[in-house]
């Protein structure tokens, strides 16, 4: 089911995502940036959010994990207008927005990757222990790549089950 809230007060991206996931204060660093982007690419207007008005109706996806919706984040009647919807077309560009990203991180990744192993005979032959520092570089290296991974599979999933949000909501509509 899709959730939405009201958009009332928040100056920044990440103070809206605190209030639709209801993190606290001291929540980590990068579970914010996740809530933040859940919501960055649910609405992307949002990328703008000082020239959205009070009250406009912001979808807080849900992502799994521990980044729930909030109880306030509950659902509400919204007119279901033709402009009110993400198109198939919409919703697949900013997918490929995300999949170019993930390609874009793999691939520096893989790059540092290739760089190091080239270097690393070198960087042997002059710094002493230099060999375990490379390759605790290539392992964060390959953490990145995994990560990117991941990361792709979840957001392919939120935009699977956007997709569908959507087409029911057109379906209600006609």
């Amino acid at each position: 089911m899709l959730k939405f809230i009201k958009l009332e007060s928040a100056a920044k991206v990440d103070d809206l995502a605190a209030l639709a996931y209801q993190l606290k204060s001291n929540t980590a660093g990068s579970t914010l940036t996740a809530a933040s982007e859940a919501l960055l690419i649910a609405n992307p207007a949002l990328r703008d959010l000082k020239k959205l008005p009070k009250g406009s109706v912001v979808l807080v996806p849900d992502i799994g994990g521990k980044l729930r919706p909030a109880k306030e984040a509950e659902p509400v009647e919204i007119p279901l207008g033709g402009s009110g919807l993400l198109t198939d077309k919409q919703i697949a560009s900013l997918a490929n927005e995300v999949a170019e990203a993930g390609r874009i991180a793999k691939e520096r990744a893989a790059e540092t990757a290739a760089t190091l192993k080239a270097a690393q005979k070198a960087i042997a032959e002059h710094v002493p222990d230099a060999e375990k520092v490379v390759e605790q570089i290539l392992a964060n290296a390959k953490g990145v790549v995994d990560a990117a991974r991941e990361k792709e599979k979840s957001m392919r999933k939120v935009f699977d089950k956007m997709a569908e949000d959507m087409k029911r909501l057109r379906e209600l509509q006609s």
